[in-house]
């Protein structure tokens, strides 16, 4: 392993490690508030990150030695991202167009859409064999790219909206804030989710090696784990620096 790789395996590892922690305090908040956006919140962290990721980062190391457990945790990987893309599609409509019937049908055409690439994908496995192809990586990289870049969008469109009412002191400075590092998140996901996915597709849907996807993920684990920790678990100091700098701009 070369130096960047080491480094961009750390990052990783950083971004796992924030993402199972934040996961698991959305799921307990959620235990006790009854309330979906915290359940879904941590259903598609947990899934992106501890199962995903890890997932699929231990499929990218195993299968030159074992191609086969290889392709099994990348298909169990496969699994777990869909399930939180699914969770990140509900918990955009629930927070951003509760009501709207468009938007509905999109999560229900995302649902449909990861079933169908899922079972596209098992069949494969099941008339050729486990291997390290996937002849539903590209379409199942798209929809994940789609719920990536509906909740970017949103985040910021919400995001303006508070700004505004933060000016007239109608809005929590924190939350806004959460927005715009949510935001961040979506739209660095998305970008991310789309090279792997055409570098995938490039290599023949035979997926990332080990070592491609630790350079590939470095990238989001450094800023990603930041962000995400910063939008959901702030410390003190950061939440006084927001609200002071807030008050600020406002007077």
């Amino acid at each position: 392993m070369t130096f960047v790789q080491g480094i961009g395996l750390f990052f990783g590892l950083l971004f796992l490690v924030v993402s199972t922690w934040t996961a698991i305090r959305l799921l307990l908040m959620a235990l006790r508030t009854r309330k979906s956006p915290e359940l879904l919140m941590g259903i598609g962290l947990a899934g992106t990150g501890p199962f995903g990721f890890g997932l699929s980062l231990a499929a990218g190391i195993t299968a030159p030695s074992d191609p086969v457990l290889g392709a099994w945790l990348r298909l169990a990987g496969t699994v777990a991202v869909s399930i939180a893309s699914i969770a990140f599609a509900l918990f955009t409509q629930r927070v951003f167009r509760p009501g709207r019937g468009w938007a509905r049908a999109l999560v229900g055409l995302s649902m449909i859409a990861f079933v169908g690439l899922f079972v596209l994908t098992l069949e494969d496995h099941w008339r050729v064999g486990p291997d390290q192809s996937d002849p539903a990586m590209l379409g199942r990289g798209a929809v994940l790219a789609f719920v990536w870049a509906w909740m970017g969008v949103e985040c910021l469109r919400y995001r303006a909206i508070l700004r505004r009412r933060l000016a007239l002191e109608l809005a929590d400075p924190l939350v806004v804030n959460r927005f715009t590092l949510w935001a961040f998140v979506s739209i660095e996901s998305f970008l991310l989710n789309s090279i792997c996915t055409l570098l995938s597709f490039r290599a023949g849907g035979n997926g990332m090696s080990g070592e491609d996807m630790i350079l590939a993920t470095g990238a989001l684990g450094m800023t990603g784990a930041v962000a995400i920790y910063l939008a959901f678990v702030p410390p003190r100091a950061y939440q006084r620096w927001i609200t002071e700098s807030a008050e600020v701009v406002v007077h």
